[in-house]
């Protein structure tokens, strides 16, 4: 079975150089931590021109607070309220960043089951797929 950045490279025909993978067997600046991710999408929205497609796809677990929607990252702490706002990455910051991305086609893929962390200690499944997807839209830059 081929691995992810291997399925980009040989089916998806995408560059080795372009692919970005950050699992938590990486170390430094691909660690998936908040500030790591954060900071590899500002990088690549310098690097990405129109003629791109950019593909951010997060596979892991998110949560869901007051309304809000968080990404947990490695280092995410979703313990307490304040511990979750302070460490994870808020689903609003990535679209804003995605914002950023000059891309001709940007694509955002989130596979993350969810907890609603004010529920209980440990949260409950949350069944607020419409307010999680609600977090992300689509943006057509028509003409670049």
């Amino acid at each position: 079975m081929l691995k992810p950045r291997e399925t980009l490279v040989t089916t998806g025909g995408y560059r080795p150089d372009n692919v970005r993978l950050m699992t938590a067997q990486d170390k430094g600046d691909l660690y998936p931590t908040s500030a790591n991710v954060q900071s590899k999408l500002t990088e690549l929205a310098t690097e990405v021109g129109a003629q791109d497609t950019f593909l951010f796809f997060f596979s892991g677990h998110g949560a869901s607070l007051f309304g809000d929607y968080y990404l947990l990252t490695a280092d995410a702490d979703a313990a307490t309220r304040e511990t979750l706002g302070q460490t994870a990455l808020p689903l609003t910051s990535v679209s804003a960043l995605l914002r950023g991305v000059r891309a001709g086609t940007n694509l955002f893929i989130v596979d993350a089951c969810r907890n609603d962390v004010g529920a209980a200690k440990g949260g409950q499944p949350t069944l607020d797929t419409e307010g999680f997807a609600k977090a992300v839209r689509v943006v057509s830059r028509a003409g670049g």
